[in-house]
């Protein structure tokens, strides 16, 4: 139930703003999709929600798993995570924006990408914001 991996939806604010974010964790690896909303992984049914709708890999799946077990998350903060990028080329960060339809994780500061591509990267970032950005 996506209720309970509490999909972030700001339906009222449509200013396409950047969220300022903290990064954790990027973690890269082949295949996957999901929805174009971060989710606020608060609880382990969440994480389960975050894997699950993202048709992750397995071993992608595992590592995104690991590295939200390993996040320290402020007081005041929330984590979110999200597909941030699907591409040739792995993002070395990410930004949080603020859309009509909810906060969306788009990578930034890809390096060389590769003239020719045998295959995507899904890269998943993990970022903290501040708790009322998600109210």
């Amino acid at each position: 139930m996506l209720a309970v991996a509490a999909l972030v939806t700001m339906a009222a604010c449509a200013d396409d703003g950047v969220v300022p974010s903290e990064l954790v964790d990027l973690v890269t690896g082949g295949g996957g999709t999901g929805p174009a909303t971060a989710v606020v992984l608060d609880n382990p049914a969440a994480m389960e929600e975050l894997t699950a709708a993202f048709a992750l890999t397995a071993d992608l799946a595992e590592d995104v798993q690991a590295a939200v077990r390993a996040a320290e998350i402020p007081d005041g903060s929330v984590l979110l995570g999200g597909v941030a990028s699907r591409s040739c080329g792995i993002p070395t960060d990410a930004e949080v924006r603020r859309t009509g339809s909810g906060l969306v994780l788009t990578g930034t500061g890809f390096g060389e990408v590769p003239e020719e591509c045998a295959g995507l990267f899904v890269t998943v970032a993990l970022v903290t914001v501040d708790a009322d950005a998600v109210d």
